[in-house]
């Protein structure tokens, strides 16, 4: 069965007087910074912002480039239609097994 060991009488002291001593620099910091010091209501600071003024966005596309060089000079490759338009693409079901990616070889 253990026993409480019993702090020496000297031991005791020295752990109050750390004790009191770091409640005592505690209580000096608290009152010389908080409560010693006159309280001064500062003012708050006025500072001006300049206000950059933007002019308003034109959201018309100005077309009149498209009437020089380099554009000018592009050509339409022959068989293609312009616009294109998309032609129906993926799987009627996308999780059956794709036939490609397993060649006859794989299979034997």
């Amino acid at each position: 069965m253990l026993v409480p060991k019993k702090m020496k009488s000297s031991r005791k002291l020295l752990l109050l007087a750390i004790t009191v001593i770091v409640l005592g620099v505690i209580i000096y910091l608290l009152y010389t910074n908080f409560i010693a010091g006159s309280i001064e209501i500062v003012k708050p600071l006025k500072i001006e912002i300049p206000v950059m003024v933007i002019s308003p966005v034109n959201p018309e596309l100005k077309t009149d480039f498209l009437n020089k060089k380099p554009y000018t000079d592009l050509k339409n490759p022959s068989g293609v239609k312009l616009p294109v338009t998309a032609s129906i693409t993926g799987r009627s079901n996308p999780f059956l097994p794709l036939l490609f990616i397993f060649s006859s070889a794989d299979k034997k």
